[in-house]
């Protein structure tokens, strides 16, 4: 998991949890992928092209509901429907990832 923050001029990621199945510790054999993953997070944020997340949520009564996503006063990511907070969802982006 990441968290993106934004002081108003450079966004930056920082990776905040990495743990394997049934949340045990990785060994040092992940160190490479970790590092590999942090890249390309990194590459994604600083791409011209990187648009905030969007997500839809379909409730379990059937609505679908759509949100945005902004920076709040403290640089952090939230969503601009406020209604959206937990459940499952799908998130999506405009950036094609080549790996």
């Amino acid at each position: 998991m990441y968290s993106l923050n934004n002081d108003g001029t450079v966004i930056w990621v920082n990776r905040v949890q990495y743990l394997g199945r049934f949340n045990e510790r990785l060994g040092q054999e992940w160190n490479t992928v970790l590092s590999r993953l942090d890249f390309v997070m990194d590459d994604c944020i600083q791409d011209e092209r990187y648009e905030n997340v969007k997500l839809m949520k379909e409730c379990a009564n059937g609505v679908v509901l759509h949100s945005d996503s902004e920076w709040n006063d403290s640089g952090r990511l939230v969503w601009s429907q406020k209604n959206i907070e937990s459940s499952y969802y799908t998130i999506y982006n405009n950036i094609d990832l080549d790996f």
